[in-house]
């Protein structure tokens, strides 16, 4: 049986390693990237190359395109304001 690591002279192929090693981290960067939370009393404003996409995100985990979409929170809680009239 072959070793994927091991040259024909018996000694370990380091640039093999360097290049899954690489693309692993790469590809483990990526699915963390493909996730946004918004917390609750936000929503969420899915933005692809400057243009809205969705504007019903809601709270909780959701789904966007990694270095593609960008996802902008907006604040919806109810505000008091108090004005004085003369």
């Amino acid at each position: 049986m072959k070793k994927m690591y091991v040259n024909k002279n018996g000694s370990f192929s380091f640039s093999k390693i360097i290049v899954l090693s690489v693309l692993s981290l790469f590809l483990i960067i990526t699915v963390f990237c493909s996730f946004q939370t918004i917390e609750s009393g936000e929503v969420g404003i899915k933005i692809r190359f400057g243009k809205v996409i969705e504007t019903n995100m809601k709270e909780g985990l959701n789904l966007k395109l990694p270095y593609i979409e960008n996802i902008v929170k907006m604040s919806i809680k109810v505000q008091k304001t108090e004005i004085e009239t003369s």
